[in-house]
């Protein structure tokens, strides 16, 4: 059973074992909490009172409060968003204790804990007696993600969907509290711009965002009115505030390049920025175009897609360079930008290895020693089995000679190409079947450049390429 003493202010109590042990203890007010079993012998000893002194012992009636949802501890929110739940912490820790609440209003809803130096944690929110946990209701905030809501980082913060008049039960496991250190729970339901979801919409006006109130923890959205590497500042009315930023995409977050906010952002594509200030007060963020060797080039952006007709890879190029893959080591251009005699945008650099890359605005071609890569912007999705990159060539051809074409789908389903012939690369080129659908087998093909001329037909069986008309047939 549970064995519950409070001692009085100015005295100190101890539960000791047989042997004089000290079990648990407690002075001042504060409670020692402990499980005892049957025909255990335990001595409780109270000193330094300076006269007469009562102390309070509570027993099995209490000793299963908390402990399932049968027995959860009720919590009206109706009155308060925050509730003191410091009598319900002991001298150890204790891994699971059920809550249970309702709500008058379906939506969105954070629930936290509070404390300035107690680590707690939710092990789940429940609706009913439903077995399984509501999604997302077991993320805990050791990270400090929330710090702008709350203010310490043994607080955890949770966002669940809740519907009105039905009871919930959140799992929760409570530090050890010996001194008794203030803890509470809250609950309250996120409104427009408290949740990525449902941000506030906003829109630069001459490189600037006005923000008025930011209370705590807030995201607003706009639209990217052109493809630009910027630098982000950001300035609060209140003296001493310095607002935090971060930055989402499709609900996952931007990494920043370079030191402090700097964003590579795509045309008409939209973001969320989530703003933290330690108090409600107005934000102003300003943008400047940071100044690179991409800087205004419509080669910016990120391009998903394969190498060798497999797999799947990635390149992010921002105002400086390019990220490879997952590297957060920037490669840098090692040549100058130059057009090529089809229109593309041409430079080397040493990004996972030196590599030369092509790009169109929309397409990327890139190779090395021994690998050669068709990446697009058009597929967001960085996965083998969307991309499904497919390669064929024609025998023995290499950067410099023969013919070399691979696709990948898009985002829409649609299967798009790029190929090099003879070290020339094309982008944005048709492929016209003649016979079969797949450059790999069984295929007759023309295929021609972006304006229609054609660069070559081609019969392909088993990933290799015969070439029936062109220069070299």
């Amino acid at each position: 059973m549970q064995f519950d003493v409070t001692a009085p202010d100015g005295v100190k109590v101890a539960l000791l074992d047989s042997n004089g042990n000290a079990i648990a203890t407690a002075s001042n007010g504060g409670s020692l909490v402990t499980e005892v079993t049957a025909s255990q012998t335990v001595v409780l000893k109270a000193f330094g009172a300076s006269g007469d002194a009562t102390i309070s012992i509570s027993y099995p009636s209490e000793i299963q409060d908390g402990k399932s949802r049968d027995t959860a501890y009720a919590l009206d929110f109706s009155a308060s968003e925050e509730i003191d739940i410091t009598d319900k912490t002991g001298t150890s820790s204790i891994d699971s204790v059920f809550f249970k609440f309702t709500v008058s209003t379906t939506g969105t809803y954070r629930f936290y804990s509070n404390s300035e130096s107690l680590d707690s944690k939710v092990n789940g929110v429940y609706e009913g007696e439903i077995a399984s946990k509501l999604s997302n209701s077991y993320n805990d905030d050791d990270q400090n993600k929330h710090a702008g809501f709350t203010n310490y980082r043994y607080d955890f913060y949770v966002e669940v969907q809740l519907e009105a008049g039905k009871t919930y039960y959140a799992d929760v496991k409570l530090p050890a509290n010996g001194d008794a250190k203030a803890l509470k729970l809250g609950l309250s339901m996120l409104k427009q711009g408290e949740v990525l979801t449902n941000p506030v919409e906003k829109a630069w006006d001459e490189n600037t965002l006005t923000i008025l109130s930011n209370s705590k923890s807030m995201f607003y959205s706009f639209v990217a009115d052109e493809s630009q590497t910027y630098d982000l500042t950001a300035s609060s009315s209140i003296e001493g505030v310095t607002p935090t930023l971060t930055l989402y995409k499709d609900g996952t977050a931007v990494k920043s390049t370079g030191s402090g906010y700097r964003f590579t952002f795509e045309k008409d594509a939209t973001y969320v920025l989530n703003v933290i200030t330690s108090q409600a007060c107005d934000v102003t963020i300003t943008r400047t175009i940071h100044n690179g060797p991409f800087t205004g080039s419509d080669v910016l952006g990120q391009y998903n897609g394969c190498g060798n007709g497999s797999s799947y890879y990635k390149a992010n190029i921002v105002a400086d360079g390019v990220y490879w893959e997952s590297s957060t080591v920037l490669g840098e251009p090692s040549s100058a930008l130059t057009t090529t005699a089809t229109g593309l945008t041409k430079f080397v650099a040493t990004a996972s290895g030196e590599k030369t890359f092509y790009c169109n605005g929309t397409d990327m071609w890139a190779f090395n020693s021994s690998y050669v890569y068709f990446l697009s912007k058009r597929q967001s999705t960085y996965t083998a089995d969307a991309v499904a990159g497919e390669m064929a060539k024609t025998a023995s051809a290499t950067n410099e000679t023969g013919t070399i074409i691979q696709s990948i789908k898009i985002d829409d389903g649609t299967r798009i190409y790029g190929m090099s012939k003879d070290g020339e690369v094309y982008l944005g080129i048709t492929v016209e079947f003649t016979n079969g659908e797949d450059i790999k087998n069984d295929a007759a093909f023309t295929v021609k450049d972006s304006s229609g001329n054609t660069i070559g037909t081609y019969t392909g069986v088993g990933g290799t390429l015969t070439e029936v008309t062109g220069p070299n047939a």
